[in-house]
């Protein structure tokens, strides 16, 4: 917990150095370990108001090497403070006491069921205080098959053998985006390395066809 800790606090007092045309990268260096946070658009670029960001958290020893066996944990907020300050505020967000959320919590994530009654929940393992949180559910109205994950577009798709169909998800905001009609009875979902295409197979049964549908995500 302690290294932990120390860590997050490295990130905060961090000094910019900017890029014109590049990313954002925040440099620090704190008890032999250095720390880069680089922020970038989606192109790569400089981060703009109102876009989606990505964010890159690299660790590495005195010598260069990564740094291994850390437990790193990553926190955002505006607020300016003294090193000492940053040092307690760490402390207060890793033992998780109670009103001590930051304005950006980048140690969470989110998991998502494929329930039997036709619908998609989505839930945060640890979010709550006591429990798992439902964050949100999309009712598909149709018993789900196979699915696949495109972490580039931020989207879920799910297989619904009984309508012929693939449904869109966004996870990001937890809602159906469209509807995909491939016919027969859609089960195993596969995207491919580069993330162009999305493979559809059939489950077999009643109503499959021998078909193998190659959808232009």
């Amino acid at each position: 917990m302690r290294r932990a800790a120390l860590l997050a606090a490295l990130l905060l007092p961090a000094g910019q150095v900017p890029a014109a045309e590049g990313p954002v990268v925040l440099t620090h260096g704190m008890a032999g370990i250095s720390a880069t946070l680089t922020l970038a658009d989606a192109g790569g670029g400089p981060p703009r108001p109102g876009e989606v960001a990505l964010l890159r958290l690299d660790f590495a020893a005195e010598d260069g090497r990564p740094a291994r066996g850390l437990r790193p944990a990553a926190w955002g907020e505006r607020a300016e403070v003294q090193a000492a300050a940053c040092r307690e505020r760490v402390r207060g967000l890793i033992q998780a006491r109670l009103g001590r959320q930051a304005e950006l919590d980048f140690n969470g994530w989110q998991l998502a069921v494929l329930g039997g009654n036709g619908a998609v929940y989505a839930l945060d393992p640890v979010g709550g205080n006591a429990r798992t949180r439902l964050l949100a559910v999309v009712n598909l109205a149709a018993r789900a098959g196979g699915y696949a994950e495109d972490l580039a577009r931020e989207a879920l798709y799910v297989a619904l053998p009984d309508r012929g169909e693939v449904a869109e998800i966004d996870t990001r905001r937890w809602v159906e985006r469209r509807r995909i009609a491939v016919g027969g009875r859609p089960a195993a979902l596969a995207l491919d390395p580069a993330g162009l295409h999305l493979w559809v197979g059939q489950e077999g049964g009643a109503g499959a066809t021998a078909e193998v549908a190659l959808l232009d995500r």
